[in-house]
């Protein structure tokens, strides 16, 4: 018995196998299969900012440590679920601001969508104070529809910077 998504992919098989004389049975999911799983950073040793807006922080995240299933594209900078289903995102910079920032995972290129609650505005992080530098970090569990793409995003209120290179955005699927 083999169950497959729309794109060919082995959600579960049954079968058997013999060893030794015996018959053993085997199953087969998306986890013993490979999950998707992706570590990306940056070597780009330049401050970025923004002001008094949305910028997309992980745009020179270029290199991977990690990119099990390729789901990660080191050109647009953004992972695309390969199935449906639960997905964990990190995302850790250096920042330094003048004012306010939060970072907020944007699904699809939209903050806005299915939070927490319901909530129509995902912010999991509600950032530093004026002239402060240090690490900020996200993590969130996102419910995601085959095709759907996530991108790190920061707000800045004021002028905000990030230094890439001292930051990692990563993901895998834990359905």
């Amino acid at each position: 018995v083999t169950i497959a998504d729309s794109g060919s992919n082995t959600l579960y098989k049954r079968s058997t196998s013999t060893y030794g004389g015996n018959t053993y049975g085997l199953v087969q999911s998306k986890a013993s299969a490979g999950v998707p799983a992706f570590v990306a950073g940056s070597n780009d040793t330049n401050w970025r900012s923004v002001t008094d807006g949305w910028r997309k922080a992980n745009s020179y995240m270029t290199l991977t440590a990690i990119n099990q299933g390729g789901h990660y594209n080191t050109s647009t900078t953004r992972f695309t679920a390969p199935f449906a289903g639960p997905y964990y995102f990190v995302y850790n910079v250096y920042m330094y601001t003048s004012n306010y920032e939060h970072p907020q995972f944007f699904v699809n290129g939209s903050g806005a969508g299915a939070g927490r609650y319901d909530t129509p505005y995902r912010i999991r992080n509600y950032g530093f104070v004026a002239n402060y530098q240090g690490d900020l970090q996200m993590e969130e569990l996102i419910n995601l529809s085959a095709g759907d793409y996530v991108e790190a995003y920061y707000y800045a209120g004021g002028t905000g910077y990030i230094y890439e290179a001292y930051g990692i955005f990563q993901g895998c699927y834990v359905g």
